[in-house]
């Protein structure tokens, strides 16, 4: 191949040859061939000239795995194909490569979006340089309809809808408004993210785990070694394409009983092949490890080379996955599939609880007995109960107002549903230190508040709230067992809540109290 030099001399001998032919022509009809002939071939030989010469410089974007181009990496750019949208990019040196007719590829085809486009090397550098930090980083989502937003901030448009398990490349870090949760501020920072598919903007990271991935060659070895068998294949696909979840939702699925305390959609099992790294999630225990490939072990059993872990697909939708570190005792796991997304099983299992708390609120949010006090429903699932000193200490083992949340929707016998409508669960806040009874198991003695939990089935009569106490001996979970020996009933009248009920002070814990605005001195 001829340097630049080398072409440059044969375009001047040309245009000389061409110049001269012109000159010389017998006829005006010849000369204007001549001409016709020199711009022609003119341009076919300074093709070649202007493919050497850089029209600028890139920053790639995302690693090109073809080629071990690491995301961060300065090429040189040759040519802009708007109507193919792709960059003519140069391969680094080093990462040259030959083709199978044994002919070394230096240049080779990219997507616009792959790369970031500066007139200037310096420039190029300067700005590869302030994106080192964050070359390597990519995010895989674990919410399926996770939205990028034009601005950092919730409000801001939705520009894409991100599938559950899509990798995003990370490009900066930027600062947003807060995202907010049910209790406050969801922990995470705003990240401008580019989709596999070109599209760029702002994603919050509460939703997305975050990995190193210098170069991507998982997929490489990978298709190199799933071509012993069929079979072993279409197993290794579903497990690295499935959401594996822990084994005991799937009996809560089936029972239709979800516990509430016991899921969460962080839990489970993910594997990421692009990623090149598996990520444990477990009430107990999490972890992540990294992995140079994947090898089969024996039949339905694979090991993660590089790290102490193996899965077994024990069923089509169960995996059992075993831990075994040097020096450290074993863990093993179990994991199942659901027929419905995670986070749409936990919404409607909340929806469902919200939907029972506002029609038992409905039937009235002020009740009262000359017995057990007043029991007031508020709103976002809150109560408040005063005047229980019938209840201290056997029940209640302190004494003052207290306040809580309201956990509806637990499951109750059969037997017991022509008795009552069902059951809930009142999470009790001590209001402050110094009131517990010293003999309660449940009292503290650290000066802080102590969470109880108490348990009652219940039903609505003629404007009565009947309540039944049960003893957390006869409760598992979000189920009722069955009543006590000696059930203890409660009888609330529906009380006048004309003026609405003046909002009570509310107890945060560690001593301290929210006094609303028209209370304060």
């Amino acid at each position: 191949m001829k340097g630049d030099g080398e072409r440059a001399d044969d375009l001047a001998i040309f245009y000389y040859f061409s110049y001269g032919t012109y000159m010389y022509a017998g006829s005006q009809r010849d000369k204007k061939r001549s001409l016709l002939y020199m711009i022609v071939l003119g341009f076919l030989l300074s093709l070649p000239l202007s493919c050497t010469r850089p029209m600028g410089w890139g920053v790639v974007l995302w690693t090109i795995d073809a080629h071990s181009i690491p995301a961060g990496t300065v090429v040189p750019v040759y040519i802009r194909s708007n109507i193919d949208k792709v960059w003519v990019i140069g391969i680094p040196k080093e990462l040259l490569s030959k083709s199978p007719a044994g002919e070394t590829q230096d240049k080779i085809e990219v997507p616009l979006w792959q790369i970031n486009f500066f007139k200037q090397k310096s420039k190029a550098q300067q700005w590869a340089a302030s994106f080192a930090p964050f070359a390597s980083l990519y995010g895989e989502t674990l919410q399926d309809g996770l939205p990028i937003r034009d601005s950092p901030d919730n409000n801001g448009r939705r520009v894409y809808r991100l599938r559950e398990g899509q990798i995003v490349k990370i490009l900066a870090s930027v600062k947003g408004s807060p995202v907010m949760g049910a209790d406050g501020p969801l922990p995470g920072e705003w990240l401008q993210v580019l989709t596999d598919d070109g599209v760029s903007g702002y994603c919050f990271s509460y939703r997305l785990r975050i990995f190193e991935k210098q170069v991507a060659v998982s997929e490489k070895s990978q298709a190199e070694k799933t071509q012993k068998g069929s079979t072993t294949d279409e197993e290794l696909e579903l497990v690295l394409g499935s959401r594996w979840v822990p084994l005991w939702y799937r009996s809560m699925y089936e029972k239709q009983m979800v516990d509430l305390n016991r899921v969460s959609e962080k839990w489970g099992f993910f594997p990421s092949l692009e990623g090149g790294i598996v990520h444990i999630r477990m009430p107990d225990f999490e972890k992540s490890y990294r992995f140079t490939s994947i090898e089969r072990k024996d039949e339905h059993t694979w090991y993660f080379a590089g790290t102490p872990i193996q899965m077994r697909l024990a069923e089509k939708d169960q995996l059992d996955v075993e831990i075994q570190e040097s020096g450290k005792e074993r863990r093993f796991f179990q994991y199942t599939l659901l027929p419905v997304a995670v986070e749409d099983w936990i919404r409607q299992e909340e929806e469902r609880r919200l939907a029972l708390y506002d029609q038992l609120r409905n039937e009235g949010s002020l009740w009262r007995s000359p017995t057990y006090g007043t029991l007031s429903f508020l709103p976002e699932g809150n109560f408040q109960w005063e005047d229980y000193e019938v209840l201290f200490p056997q029940i209640i083992p302190f004494r003052g107002p207290a306040r809580g949340k309201v956990i509806t929707g637990l499951y109750i016998p059969e037997e017991l549903l022509s008795l009552y409508e069902g059951a809930f669960q009142l999470i009790l806040s001590s209001p402050q230190a110094g009131t517990a009874s010293e003999n309660s198991p449940q009292s503290s003695s650290s000066g802080q508040g102590k969470e109880l939990g108490l348990t009652f089935l219940y039903t609505l009569q003629n404007s009565e709230l009947i309540l039944e106490y049960v003893p957390s001996s006869a409760v598992d979970g979000v189920q009722v067992l069955r009543r006590a020996p000696a059930p203890l009933i409660l009888r609330f009248q529906k009380g006048e809540t004309s003026g609405g009920i003046e909002p009570p002070p509310f107890f945060l814990g560690s001593g301290r109290w929210l006094i609303p605005e028209n209370r304060r001195s």
